[in-house]
């Protein structure tokens, strides 16, 4: 955990029905001071909400500022795919741009939307991805945003001479 004149180490105990996290540390913390939540699954900015103490050992309850809780980092990425719909009623392919991956899951812009729960397949050059949709949401230029979690890749095998 990293605030201003701060850098304590924490453990990250669990996440509470609105999606603020809490940490076990050494370091006092007051409330509404602005932290970043930074390990190899999670960086995440927000405000502190409380600090208690037990014997040596702070609870901090930090809210996040962003309305997304990723537990990976997201890269930019610019490539295209071919989006195929396994069971949805938005039967057909579609191709679509990877905006950004991450290690469970892509952004993909689309001329058309995709169904939240729907089945994907998508063919890049590396292989097969299969995904589900876990959202879709129009931008200012009527393309749409998705959002889809990886279930499985199966890449191409590599021919040796």
């Amino acid at each position: 955990m990293i605030g201003p004149g701060f850098d304590a180490e924490g453990l990250l105990c669990g996440v509470d029905d609105h999606g603020a996290i809490t940490v076990e540390t050494s370091a006092t913390v007051a409330p509404g001071q602005n932290v970043c939540l930074v390990n190899p699954d999670l960086y995440a900015a927000g405000f502190v909400g409380y600090c208690v103490g037990v014997d040596s050992t702070n609870f901090v309850s930090v809210h996040l500022d962003q309305p997304e809780r990723r537990r990976h980092a997201r890269y930019s990425a610019t490539a295209t795919a071919r989006l195929r719909f396994l069971d949805s009623p938005l039967a057909g392919e579609m191709n679509v741009q990877i905006v950004d991956v991450s290690e469970n899951g892509m952004g993909l812009i689309s001329s058309l939307p995709a169904a939240v729960g729907s089945n994907i397949e998508l063919a890049v050059d590396y292989g097969l991805v299969f995904a589900q949709v876990r959202h879709c949401g129009v931008l200012l230029n009527q393309t749409f945003r998705i959002g889809v979690e990886i279930q499985t890749t199966i890449f191409k095998a590599q021919r040796t001479s």
